[in-house]
């Protein structure tokens, strides 16, 4: 069972570019899987996170507030 509310998978199709604010995109069976494709921006304090286990075209590092 994924995690996720059902409006996510809609606008995940839909969309053109993904920005994940704090997200680690990790992979697991609860997490949403994103579609082949999709271009993906991420913010994370954490460069470890980045790139980790999704291909990102744009990365900023740093607390989500500031950023």
């Amino acid at each position: 069972m994924i995690s996720a509310p059902k409006a996510l998978f809609h606008f995940m199709k839909k969309s053109d570019l993904l920005i994940g604010i704090g997200a680690g995109f990790t992979v697991n069976p609860w997490t949403p899987k994103i579609p082949a494709g999709k271009r993906v921006i991420q913010i994370s304090n954490e460069p470890s996170d980045i790139n980790k286990e999704q291909a990102v075209i744009a990365a900023i590092q740093g607390d989500a507030k500031l950023v």
